[in-house]
């Protein structure tokens, strides 16, 4: 038993690791590969600036430098309109002196997609977006919620620890992410999800909820609570270090 909660250490190790290595190859990327993107600091100013940073209303944006927002309900970027694609390139949204906003804030907005990059300190939480979006290879740590998603998303190759509610709440496919020691559940899946190959360990809540027709398999759950509650096991799943999860 020693020996194969060992290996599933090490699996962990090994996920956090690979995420950290992807988000800081993005920042040395060259700009050909960027595309038609442009530095988020470019973006068209709108009236909803006042409450962030940056407010972006479609295109395709990347960061060159890292937002820091100081205290307040102040968030880092609102996304106003649909189909917004931002890449972090390795930098990070980073909120001090209980800054109380949200690094990504999106509610209601479709088909987004938010990548390689570290949102930490922002009370309000970490990514907020809507149906049909994408986030992946994100460090999302020490903020309110980590990473909430509407309905049909692809949550992916994240690792979302130590924050102040559920680590991941979304719907669709969540997939090889590292959920840890937040507040909440460690993922939180809606209607017509599946969930796989995740590592949620330490969370306040269930390692995974999720409906009871939905599948899960190739996980590793580790929790002194509920390891899953809900769904279909349909495979591979290790809970406490036992094959056999609720």
């Amino acid at each position: 038993m020693e020996i194969f909660a060992r290996s599933h250490t090490t699996q962990r190790s090994i996920r956090v690791i690979a995420i950290a290595a992807i988000i800081a190859a993005m920042a040395a990327r060259p700009a050909i590969l960027r595309g038609q993107a442009i530095p988020i600091e470019q973006a068209p100013s709108q009236a909803a600036n006042a409450g962030a940073a940056y407010s972006l209303k479609s295109g395709s944006y990347y960061l060159s430098r890292n937002i820091k927002i100081s205290g307040g309900q102040k968030n880092g970027i609102n996304v106003t309109g649909p189909n917004v694609s931002i890449n972090f390139e390795g930098y990070s949204i980073i909120g001090q002196n209980s800054a109380g906003g949200i690094g990504i804030n999106a509610p209601g907005q479709t088909g987004l997609t938010i990548q390689n990059g570290n949102i930490q300190g922002m009370g309000g939480g970490g990514v907020t977006v809507g149906a049909g979006s994408t986030v992946s290879s994100m460090h999302i740590t020490g903020n309110g919620p980590g990473i909430v998603g509407g309905a049909s998303c692809v949550i992916e190759n994240n690792s979302v620890t130590a924050n102040s509610g559920d680590g991941i709440n979304a719907a669709g496919l969540i997939r090889g992410n590292v959920s840890d020691g937040n507040v909440g559940n460690g993922i939180t899946a809606g209607a017509n999800s599946s969930i796989i190959g995740n590592e949620a360990s330490g969370n306040s809540g269930a390692g995974i909820a999720m409906q009871p027709s939905d599948g899960f398999s190739n996980n590793v759950i580790n929790s002194a609570g509920t390891t899953v509650s809900g769904g279909v096991d349909a495979g591979s799943n290790v809970c406490n270090g036992s094959t056999s999860c609720p």
